[in-house]
């Protein structure tokens, strides 16, 4: 997987590859570790010596598929105060706002023709996303303003990509990591 976000859900976890599929899949790691070590519990688990000869082919975690990008996904963010709704982007050039619920996204966006390498979604603003891009643009959304063009643009010194972002816990700082190590 090239990026995935956790919602509040137990087990849920929304994930990108590098081919471009975006997917929901549930993960329950000590039932699906177990099955394949051949035991029922974590007491025979713990005593288990070896995996069985023959181990149980695994399901696939993957509950529901998105409609992909056209390249590999680079990062997926769960909101945090929708439950439902989570964003992709990827080396398209696009951002996707998707209904969890959906497989067409809500909305796509092309905030410029470079690689968009980061999303995080503000802890205190419902729709307020932060996308980071090659060449060193920080993107602003806040759909309740404007849905299709970002509020804000901010550029990282030195130009170089924006490969992480992350929101502080109260919402007021924004913190943008870059290709070169430094942090914004």
């Amino acid at each position: 997987s090239t990026g995935g976000a956790s919602t509040k859900d137990t087990g849920v976890l929304y994930t990108g590859s590098e081919p471009g599929g975006v997917f929901k899949c549930f993960i329950n790691y000590s039932k699906i570790f177990n099955k394949v070590r051949g035991v029922a519990s974590e007491e025979a688990l713990r005593n288990a010596s070896a995996a069985p000869a023959n181990p149980p082919e695994m399901e696939t975690p993957i509950t529901y598929s998105y409609q992909p990008h056209s390249g590999p996904v680079h990062s997926v963010a769960c909101a945090r105060l929708q439950r439902n709704l989570f964003a992709s982007c990827g080396a398209d050039g696009t951002i996707r706002i998707q209904n969890a619920l959906q497989a067409s996204p809500m909305l796509s966006l092309e905030p410029s023709g470079a690689y968009i390498y980061a999303l995080d979604w503000s802890p205190v603003k419902p729709l307020l996303l932060a996308a980071g891009s090659g060449g060193g643009l920080v993107y602003i959304y806040d759909f309740a303003e404007s849905v299709h063009s970002p509020v804000d643009k901010l550029e990282i010194p030195h130009r170089q990509n924006v490969g992480g972002l992350a929101f502080s816990p109260s919402g007021d700082m924004l913190a943008a990591g870059d290709w070169g190590g430094g942090v914004q």
